[in-house]
């Protein structure tokens, strides 16, 4: 299982290792973990290029992307979603039969970007629609995961990052969605 993402992945807010969702996730699912997360980055295609090149199987894996990429990068949404849509398809043509989860961005104290020129929840639902179509064109092996609904301010540490709490409580969320869709 690869984890994808930014310092939500990495686990900010949490105090080591086995507190972060991913870790938590992992175990829960009896999954060997590789957190290839990276506080403070933005979809990039050079990191999952790396990755692919580096690890020759996976089985599972979670995108976690957004936050930078509206908050503080304010990355417009068409290029947003051609970056995500070239994310998803490095990982699908590495690993052709992996479940890949993509998480749309979690809730946040901050509902428009630093310049207030971009709304979070824009970037929430251009997630959503991506990873709708890319299912709807054949891609039964993606599922979409809407963090949006799964999290609440009251489990961030600092208006953006999940608490240990929070952390274990969207562990716990992903894991019955996960095996959700892996019953049907």
């Amino acid at each position: 299982y690869a984890a994808i993402g930014n310092s939500i992945t990495h686990g900010m807010g949490q105090h080591n290792t086995a507190e972060t969702f991913a870790f938590q996730l992992a175990e829960k699912m009896d999954w060997k973990l590789f957190n290839f997360a990276v506080g403070g980055s933005t979809i990039s295609t050079t990191m999952a290029t790396m990755i692919t090149d580096t690890v020759p199987h996976l089985d599972h894996i979670t995108i976690l992307y957004g936050y930078n990429d509206f908050y503080y990068a304010e990355t417009p949404l068409t290029e947003f979603k051609q970056e995500l849509t070239e994310l998803i398809q490095i990982y699908r043509l590495a690993y052709p039969t992996a479940q890949i989860y993509v998480i749309s961005p979690l809730v946040s104290i901050h509902l428009n970007s630093r310049s207030g020129t971009q709304k979070l929840i824009d970037y929430q639902e251009a997630v959503d629609d991506l990873v709708q179509a890319l299912i709807l064109e054949g891609d039964f092996d993606l599922h979409l995961i809407k963090g949006r609904s799964m999290t609440q301010t009251s489990q961030l540490s600092d208006g953006i990052h999940l608490s240990p709490e929070g952390a274990a409580m969207f562990a716990d969320s992903l894991h019955v969605k996960i095996n959700s869709y892996n019953d049907l």
